[in-house]
């Protein structure tokens, strides 16, 4: 998300804590040969903060987080922390093998899907899955836009 020297440390950080949350409660979906995973937040009544409420620190990788967080729906939803596949496999339907099962759930359940897309090239993957865009999030000067997307069910 960042382009400077704590990129890598900063994802390696922010993926192995999304993974220590999820792999308790099931939410972690991986591809059988290991060549992907999706990372999911099951569906919450948690109250999610109004913009006007997030603090602003002065540095934009605590920010970043706070922002987009701030913007999620408020209706129960399963959100989407994650999803990747190693280079070698994609576009062999690897990442919407990892997505379908859980927007099954969505369907069964009559729950929305959300995600924040961070790389303009993902858009139209997520687009054939039934995500609609919904907003560009005002992030930090020095991140990539941000979209927040959302898959209403039927």
């Amino acid at each position: 998300m960042f382009a400077d020297t704590l990129s890598h440390s900063l994802l390696v950080d922010t993926f192995a804590g999304l993974l220590r949350t999820r792999l308790s409660d099931g939410s972690v979906l991986n591809a059988s040969d290991g060549s992907g995973v999706a990372i999911w937040a099951p569906p919450s009544t948690a109250p999610v903060r109004a913009a006007a409420e997030v603090p602003r620190p002065l540095d934009k990788r605590a920010a970043a987080p706070e922002i987009m967080a701030s913007h999620r729906p408020e209706q129960r939803h399963m959100y989407l922390a994650a999803v990747g596949v190693l280079p070698a496999s994609r576009r062999q339907g690897v990442a919407s093998s990892l997505l379908a099962p859980v927007l099954a759930r969505c369907d069964a359940e009559v729950l929305d899907a959300y995600l924040e897309n961070s790389n303009p090239k993902n858009t139209s993957f997520y687009r054939t899955m039934g995500f609609e865009e919904i907003l560009t999030l005002p992030m930090p000067d020095g991140c990539p836009p941000v979209v927040a997307m959302l898959r209403q069910t039927p």
